[in-house]
């Protein structure tokens, strides 16, 4: 059975974002830095999970799921009709939705996958060491010899990085079409996420959701060189045609 993965992006909640109402009654989301969603049982509460909070204070046992089946964000009242107004228009759009919550409903589905996340539809065709053995040790000790034929050894650092690589993605998950982002794409993850140098868990099998289920890296060519062009990404499968791409991503392991 194939194993598919997810990549969730760490953002950021600002001002611009934090703003929006149940029914009458307005809520602000706190500021700081956030995952879509957390693992299980995790002690800091990632943006479903801090939006569940607020919204549960307005209306008891209400909820705000991300599914990692789908991408999509559901958010259920616990009881009864309500509406949400995204005051903060971008905060809607982040999370995957094309307008306010109305009329009153018992539940939402987001019509667009959350901003932020990648979701390739295949799995990976090519690891440095393996799905589960993530991390490719990378050592930095130099090793010489000298003119007299005496060898000698500086002790450096034992690093990790792993390259990661999908072949014949569809165009969908890569990349943007001419309407706009739908929040799906490598290119515009490449902008949200890998340009601005942020932290991704790398979910290797994205049905699990434990502490163990992820690593975390950052998007890097090595040290101190530049993230890149997209090309250095992302490939047409076939030259000419562009409904297949072949993505690559050279990744460090987050310490």
């Amino acid at each position: 059975m194939s194993t598919y993965q997810q990549w969730l992006g760490r953002f950021s909640i600002d001002s611009s974002l934090d703003n929006f109402s149940v029914d009458a009654t307005a809520k602000t989301v706190t500021q700081g830095k956030y995952y879509i969603t957390g693992y299980t049982a995790e002690s800091t509460s990632q943006l479903c999970e801090h939006l569940t909070t607020q919204i549960a204070a307005v209306v008891a046992s209400s909820t705000v799921v991300y599914s990692a089946s789908t991408g999509k964000v559901t958010i259920t009242f616990g009881s009864g009709t309500h509406t949400i107004t995204w005051t903060d228009s971008a905060l809607g759009t982040l999370l995957g939705f094309t307008g306010d919550c109305t009329p009153g409903a018992a539940s939402f589905v987001a019509t667009n996958e959350a901003k932020y996340c990648w979701r390739p539809e295949r799995p990976m065709s090519q690891h440095s060491v393996g799905i589960t053995n993530f991390w490719e040790p990378e050592s930095t000790t130099i090793v010489g010899r000298s003119k007299s034929g005496a060898v000698y050894s500086v002790l450096g650092n034992d690093l990790y990085r792993c390259d990661v690589g999908y072949t014949m993605l569809a165009d969908t998950r890569v990349i943007t079409p001419a309407t706009g982002s739908v929040n799906r794409e490598l290119q515009q993850y490449f902008v949200d996420v890998i340009h601005r140098g942020e932290l991704i868990r790398i979910y290797q099998d994205r049905t699990l959701a434990a502490s163990t289920s992820f690593v975390t890296a950052v998007v890097s060519q090595g040290d101190g060189k530049p993230i890149g062009r997209w090309a250095d990404f992302a490939q047409r499968h076939l030259s000419n045609y562009n409904g297949l791409w072949d993505v690559r991503i050279p990744l460090v392991k987050y310490v």
